[in-house]
């Protein structure tokens, strides 16, 4: 079973705290609990959602309050989990559920149940070097070096000045990105972001704010800075651009 709860081998089925699960319809026995209209969500967030996670719009704007309400997590086990029986950890962009561990999930199970938050969306987890590179190189190319600078600070400012470098000379951008990542091996990945951090240490994760319901983002951000498991935390608009709860999470019972 994806999520490693009990199993009830005379009826088949599997507890998931808040629902029985049926493993050979691969459906639940009680209906979620869970749809859109008692999330408070605007429609537009809404829209996001439906966006982010393939959900099919059509049967939504036919019946909002009833999609999947029997099935698990969308018919989508691989990328996302619902331990019990409600909340799920929704993966999306380039974040993978494999980076994380069970520690790092339960700390995010924990602080969503206990801002009574039903889904969470994961919009960043690990990432190489290539993708550092990648996100820096947008960021410079979006927003300008200055601001860049600004934001990427000391090893990060060696990358930047490359990406100066490198589009000074009108390199491609395959090419700029390359070197980059390149630089960023140099400096140490883990100077430059903790997200390219060894995930066997310290795994990081970044939360979407704006897909909590409005009312429950500061519960959610108190649950997480009171949690000891978790080492470092910075909530939306630590700096200008970041829309996300950002979550540290040594992977040892005792944080540095």
């Amino acid at each position: 079973m994806f999520s490693a709860q009990n199993t009830e081998k005379a009826a088949g089925l599997v507890h998931l705290d808040a629902r029985w699960y049926n493993p050979q319809t691969t459906r639940f026995v009680q209906p979620d609990l869970w749809n859109f209209s008692s999330t408070g969500l605007s429609k537009e967030i809404q829209h996001e959602v439906m966006q982010f996670a393939g959900l099919d719009l059509n049967q939504l704007l036919k019946d909002p309050g009833q999609q999947m309400r029997f099935g698990y997590v969308s018919h989508n086990p691989l990328s996302w989990i619902d331990p019990f029986g409600l909340a799920e950890l929704v993966f999306v962009y380039d974040a993978s559920e494999d980076d994380l561990s069970d520690l790092s999930k339960d700390v995010l199970s924990d602080a969503a149940d206990s801002a009574g938050i039903d889904k969470i969306f994961i919009t960043s987890t690990q990432r190489s070097a290539e993708d550092q590179a990648k996100i820096m190189y947008d960021y410079a190319k979006d927003r300008g070096t200055e601001e860049a600078y600004n934001l990427y600070k000391d090893a990060g400012d060696k990358v930047i000045d490359t990406y100066v470098e490198q589009t000074k000379s009108d390199a491609p951008s395959e090419t700029v990105i390359n070197q980059m990542a390149s630089k960023i091996e140099e400096v140490g990945p883990s100077n430059v972001s903790s997200h390219i951090s060894n995930g066997s240490k310290l795994q990081v994760v970044d939360v979407a704010n704006n897909l909590i319901p409005e009312d429950k983002r500061d519960d959610f951000a108190t649950a997480i800075q009171e949690d000891e498991r978790v080492s470092k935390y910075l909530g939306p608009n630590t700096v200008p651009v970041d829309r996300a709860h950002h979550i540290e999470i040594p992977q040892n019972t005792e944080c540095p």
